[in-house]
């Protein structure tokens, strides 16, 4: 497929904004279709208001990791430059570490931004590129294939509900967790087998904004913590603003049901170690309500097949349609950047061959995606395991690898590069320092548990504490 050639990229949000403007910026021209007809608001603030229905996750936290601020820097430094203009903070997580540690480790550079200021900000510059064709308020209603000459079926194109056909070298299907990649592919007998795992939980954000003159304390999260059957976190964002997320387990109707009542949710915040100040009225007012996001699971979808060929070409699936991950981690906008950037080297490394630009698509997605699928489904077991798991269970969490990093300080450097995603879980899962390490941290754990059993002790916050915070 030489430079200059039509793409059409379905679906507007960070992963077809990324996939368009990787792709635009090296020569081909795109066509981005967006279902939501909602016009790009004037200003960041606006933005925050953004109706984005297809996109429901805008008003909850998000992380911005440094492989993501790395992919900017080195692509699109004039992107980075336009969020640092709107209000996006920037922090070197590598700078906190002892200068022995931090010797070429390089910036370990982290965004606090919200995700209507990102997508603002990601749309804004895509729509710069004279390359880029926006079509809004219309979906797409199926792919057009043509002849596949013995191979796979081929996509030429995708029909609009409106009737339009738009024709296309390739397609770039980003349409979310929820999207219909698998009804648009049964016309042409293609299935992609999916893995998929619940995640297990609900989760329930609130935004705030800072007093004037007022400031959060050390750095872009303030507190990650886990009591009483439900996760917790605070995270900066953009302008003043941050978020507070809780998470319950999705079963718990009655805990969930207590927590979406601002003055509830306020209520248990305040007893939870971390976050019990940042609630406070003297320090920030909230500008959101409590919005709810459930039926999160883990999908892994295969599009190739045991021997790597793929089981349809011309058509690329990225972000959440190709690999959706527990949102409570925070990882989604990062690997979709991530994934555009993967999309946009097979475009350049096979311009004129479609079955290996998709074969090099998805080896490219299995090194550096999947591992985080893996990942995110082992933590989301652990979870439920949290009074049982072994001391050398291999398997490990976003905990534990905080844990390892803060007993062994050596280690830092290594947990810090995972944890922002500028290295798979692989890179510690093989270190033998940490997999000791976490089972000494593990053993110890268990034994001041078992102790703290023995002697009676009441944990400080149970969930019947939970459920009364705020009921008066």
């Amino acid at each position: 497929m030489p430079p200059g050639a039509q793409v059409v990229v379905v679906g507007a949000g960070i992963g077809g904004l990324g996939a368009a403007l990787a792709l635009s910026r090296t020569g081909h021209r795109v066509t981005l279709v967006e279902r939501d007809d909602t016009p790009l608001p004037d200003s960041v603030e606006a933005a925050f208001d953004w109706d984005r229905r297809g996109a429901p996750q805008v008003r909850h936290s998000h992380g911005f990791a440094a492989r993501l601020h790395q992919i900017l820097q080195a692509r699109f430094p004039d992107v980075l430059d336009d969020l640092r203009a709107a209000g996006v903070v920037e922090h070197d997580l590598g700078a906190l570490l002892p200068a022995e540690l931090g010797d070429g480790l390089g910036a370990v550079t982290v965004l606090a931004a919200r995700r209507t200021t990102y997508e603002w900000v990601l749309r804004r510059a895509t729509l710069r590129s004279p390359g880029v064709r926006l079509v809004v308020g219309v979906g797409v209603r199926a792919l057009l294939t043509g002849s596949a000459d013995g191979g796979p079926p081929r996509v030429t194109g995708v029909a609009l509900d409106d009737g339009t056909v738009l024709a296309g070298d390739a397609v770039v299907a980003s349409t979310g967790p929820r999207g219909e990649l698998a009804r648009w592919l049964a016309p042409h007998g293609v299935a992609v087998p999916e893995t998929v795992a619940a995640t297990g939980v609900v989760y329930l954000s609130r935004f705030y904004r800072l007093r004037p003159g007022r400031s959060l304390p050390g750095g872009i999260v303030q507190a990650a913590s886990r009591r009483a059957g439900l996760s917790y976190s605070c995270v900066e964002a953009d302008n003043g603003t941050y978020s507070i997320t809780i998470a319950v387990e999705s079963d718990d109707t009655e805990l969930r049901r207590h927590l979406l009542e601002p003055e509830r949710f306020e209520a248990v915040c305040r007893l939870l170690p971390g976050i019990e100040h940042l609630t406070d009225p003297d320090l920030a007012a909230p500008i959101t309500g409590v919005h709810a996001m459930g039926s999160l699971v883990n999908r892994l979808r295969s599009f190739v097949d045991r021997d790597g060929r793929p089981r349809v070409t011309g058509l690329h699936a990225l972000g959440d349609a190709h690999t959706t991950t527990n949102p409570v981690y925070g990882r989604g906008c990062a690997l979709a950047m991530v994934q555009a950037a993967l999309l946009s080297d097979a475009f350049a490394a096979h311009p004129h061959d479609p079955v290996a630009r998709a074969a090099a698509y998805e080896q490219a997605s299995a090194r550096e995606i999947e591992p985080w699928y893996h990942f995110a489904v082992n933590g989301d077991a652990l979870r439920t395991e949290a009074d049982g798991v072994r001391p050398d269970d291999p398997r490990f969490t976003l905990q534990d690898l905080m844990r390892a990093g803060a007993a062994e300080p050596a280690l830092l450097p290594k947990t810090l590069r995972v944890l922002t995603l500028l290295d798979t879980p692989d890179l510690v899962a093989d270190d033998p320092q940490f997999v000791d390490t976490l089972a000494s941290v593990r053993a110890d754990r268990a034994a001041k548990a078992a102790a703290r059993r023995a002697r009676g002790d009441r944990p400080p916050v149970q969930r019947a504490d939970l459920l009364r915070a705020g009921a008066g």
